[in-house]
């Protein structure tokens, strides 16, 4: 398992999550919570963050390195700073669509789906803010899958 390293924002090893243009429309005080939230976890390259079929309930938003994504044993994409992965499973939870595995040596912020829950009573503003993003990346998933 990924080594976990922080939940605030106000930490150095988070700042990242702060300058990401995918969080332009969330003022500091939502990635504050959003920061606070989830937690960042460094990656080494190789490793496998999810399985496809397996069942999980983590979304994370790549902060550094890259990923590969795989359907079927066939690269579907590649995940860079700032992408959204798990989403899919977050909102429609059954098993995972696809394996991502690290290619580089990276760094992940994530958050459960406990977690996000705990978001929307704690920070309505930001969590339903957070889910409108998920939500536009899962619908985006969706039409790339249909073409």
């Amino acid at each position: 398992m990924p080594t976990e390293l922080t939940s605030s924002l106000a930490n150095a090893s988070c700042p990242a999550l702060e300058d990401l243009a995918l969080l332009r429309d969330f003022d500091i005080e939502e990635r504050l919570a959003l920061a606070k939230a989830g937690s960042s976890v460094l990656v080494p390259e190789g490793r496998e963050v999810i399985a496809e079929g397996s069942s999980h309930e983590i979304l994370f938003i790549v902060l550094s390195g890259k990923f590969q994504v795989k359907r079927g044993g066939v690269v579907v994409t590649e995940l860079g700073v700032g992408q959204i992965c798990g989403e899919m499973e977050m909102l429609n939870p059954p098993q995972a669509s696809a394996s991502v595995r690290a290619l580089t040596d990276a760094t992940i912020w994530r958050i459960t789906r406990a977690q996000l829950r705990q978001l929307l009573e704690a920070s309505p503003k930001a969590g339903s803010q957070f889910v409108r993003l998920i939500t536009e990346t899962f619908g985006a998933r969706l039409d790339q899958d249909r073409n």
